[in-house]
């Protein structure tokens, strides 16, 4: 018995024995005091359990909330869904996806499913969108608008070097944001008129597909110009135009009729090595855009779905 409820037998027997009203009102008010008292604070069913499980519940939150692999708002259906066991230099810089791995005729892969849809301001949203954005001063805004898309696209984990090197029409990789890279040419094999139609991303849309890409770097990405910017069909990574200590990187593939724009050293993401692309301005139209081949093996048609 604690000593509230002794207390309590006390006070009852002295009323009992003086038989004075006012000691009996006291003992009953004392009485309900306590028995409120206890149940306010019962850890069965009063509120302290609530506080204590709704502790417990938030603390799961902030812990499910701090694994989360980006907190960048995506504009379209996808979020942000990237499995534990994909490699960490994508786990930390992609997002607006749902990335993971599989095993398909013995060869392992990364598979990202996108919609395609920018994260950022453009034009192509649609005039009555909440991310219309002008196009630049200069440029002029294409009669179409985006669709989101269904890209289910698988990037090799081992990238092996093909020779000579590959190029793939349309769907060549993806940026960190979920976009997709188109090479550094049109169909017509010029990007001059494409370039004018141009948002302030770098991207447009295809007239026929509604497909929004990007021929060259996406300046929506932060630190665009050293930063790691995204995913080549064959595995490899593409970074900006110069390298992440802000040089202008050297011993690039550059010979013969098709340069990559790579090559292979230690970066922040690989300490031990890994070949690389880099966006650079090699048709002289004043903005770095993609490379046209590839250095590993690459097949849009086994690889790219939509």
């Amino acid at each position: 018995m604690n000593l509230s409820r002794k207390m309590l037998f006390l006070l009852m027997s002295v009323s009992i024995a003086v038989g004075t009203s006012a000691c009996k009102e006291s003992v009953d008010e004392l009485l309900n005091s306590t028995e409120n008292s206890d149940d306010s604070g019962s850890g069965d069913t009063g509120s302290g359990d609530t506080g204590s499980g709704g502790g417990e519940t938030n603390d799961e939150d902030d812990s499910d909330e701090g694994t989360e692999t980006s907190e960048i708002e995506c504009f379209g259906t996808d979020e942000t869904d990237i499995d534990d066991d994909v490699p960490d230099w994508v786990k930390d810089n992609f997002h607006c996806s749902r990335i993971y791995t599989m095993t398909q005729n013995n060869v392992e892969y990364l598979v990202i499913e996108t919609d395609d849809v920018p994260n950022h301001g453009s034009p192509y949203h649609g005039a009555d969108s909440e991310y219309y954005e002008e196009v630049p001063d200069g440029n002029r805004e294409q009669n179409f608008d985006l669709e989101e898309q269904d890209f289910v696209i698988k990037f090799p984990l081992t990238p092996t070097t093909d020779d000579p090197a590959v190029t793939v029409p349309g769907a060549c990789g993806v940026a960190v944001n979920g976009v997709v890279f188109y090479q550094g040419s049109s169909s017509t094999g010029s990007l001059d008129d494409e370039l004018e139609t141009m948002d302030n991303g770098n991207g447009h849309v295809a007239g026929g597909s509604l497909q929004y890409h990007y021929h060259g770097t996406p300046l929506y990405v932060e630190d665009y110009q050293t930063a790691l910017l995204g995913i080549m069909l064959d595995g490899y990574p593409i970074y900006g135009e110069k390298e992440e200590d802000g040089t202008e990187p050297t011993d690039l593939d550059e010979s013969g009729d098709d340069p990559t724009f790579g090559h292979t050293h230690a970066t922040s993401h690989f300490p031990n090595g890994m070949f690389h692309y880099h966006i650079r301005d090699w048709d002289n139209f004043g903005v770095p855009i993609l490379p046209n081949s590839m250095q590993g093996d690459a097949s849009s048609q086994a690889q790219v779905s939509n």
